[in-house]
């Protein structure tokens, strides 16, 4: 079986005549696709990790051996210098069990000297998980611009329990950005980390993330990059599809009653739009079923109204991100130029 341990998978093999487990020599990643020969001595599985894509490997119980079976394609780039991710964690505002709460992150570093730019890299959900799995354009941010990455998991992320997933519920929604505060605490921290060029970005919740990051803690950010997010939770709720409606409204909170409207309206990034100082780039498929486009085009022309910098990337043959390989190069390629463009700036607006 296969375990989720603090966002990498354990693979354990049980030997039930003999009442023993193995634990085979596997590197950090995600495991799947489990399956034994025909004598229960081999167990193929697949197996991708930070530093290499997904591959199909077979376990020779007995040995407790590991071999690889396919090498995946990774064109003219020297996967030799991947960087894998390194689990750290970090101390939040609020206490269990008597101690500090700490939130656990994977960072990914680059090996020349610092102090690096930081990119916070938050994931949706907001029940998801990041977990180290491999991904290019992690890698050409840490290889190519010399940014450290840091992919948090903050309170109301799946993967640690039912108590901490519903953390961030209904009117508990700001803890979670207060868990991003004291992420920036950590970041200043850190002597490799240049806690002046630290930027956030995100999709769909993450995107949200990013945009309330920005609301709160723009004195300590260069910029963001907001994907397919939520920017009016009202909005949100009253235009995403019916199918998904009350799914979200047990998440968020029901707008229809007149408290939680109250608050889903004072916590909004569209709310707070005149706290954001620092330049954004807003990116939305124009046919959205769950964060309509509505929500992206509210933002953009409020921050344009006040005379902000917003950079906005749309498609009309997308959706709920950037899935076709023409829009996605666009997209990838844009996000790049902006976060090149802030790294070598002096601050906000130049």
């Amino acid at each position: 079986y296969v375990a989720n341990v603090d966002g990498v998978s354990r693979l354990t093999v049980l030997d039930q005549t003999n009442q023993t487990e193995l634990a085979p020599p596997i590197a950090a990643g995600q495991i799947g696709r489990l399956a034994f020969d025909r004598t229960g001595k081999r167990l193929a599985l697949s197996l991708e990790t930070a530093r290499a894509p997904r591959d199909v490997y077979v376990l020779d119980i007995e040995k407790n051996a590991l071999q690889r079976w396919t090498e995946s394609e990774t064109g003219a780039v020297d996967a030799s210098k991947f960087v894998a991710a390194e689990l750290i964690r970090f101390p939040t505002f609020d206490r269990v069990n008597g101690k500090t709460r700490e939130i656990p992150a994977f960072v990914f570093r680059p090996t020349r000297l610092g102090p690096h730019p930081v990119v916070i890299d938050f994931h949706g959900g907001p029940e998801g998980q990041y977990t180290p799995g491999y991904s290019p354009f992690t890698q050409f941010l840490v290889n190519e611009l010399g940014v450290v990455v840091v992919a948090p998991n903050i309170r109301g992320s799946s993967g640690y329990g039912k108590t901490y997933l519903r953390l961030d519920n209904g009117l508990l929604r700001e803890d979670a950005i207060k868990d991003i505060g004291s992420l920036l605490v950590w970041i200043g921290l850190q002597p490799d980390l240049d806690r002046d060029r630290v930027m956030v970005m995100g999709g769909s919740y993450g995107g949200y993330l990013a945009l309330a990051s920005l609301v709160n803690y723009s004195d300590r950010l260069r910029g963001g990059v907001d994907t397919v997010g939520i920017s009016n939770f009202i909005t949100f709720l009253q235009n995403t599809s019916d199918y998904r409606r009350d799914l979200r409204r047990a998440e968020y909170g029901d707008e229809r009653d007149p408290r939680m409207r109250a608050f889903l309206r004072r916590i909004s990034p569209l709310t707070n739009a005149e706290r954001i100082n620092r330049p954004l780039l807003v990116v939305q498929g124009l046919n959205d079923p769950r964060v309509p486009a509505s929500e992206s085009v509210q933002m953009v022309g409020l921050i344009r109204a006040r005379g902000g910098e917003v950079w906005y990337l749309a498609a009309k043959d997308e959706g709920h991100g950037f899935r076709k390989k023409s829009n996605r190069d666009a997209y990838l390629q844009t996000i790049a130029t902006f976060l090149t463009k802030l790294i070598a700036s002096n601050g906000p607006g130049q």
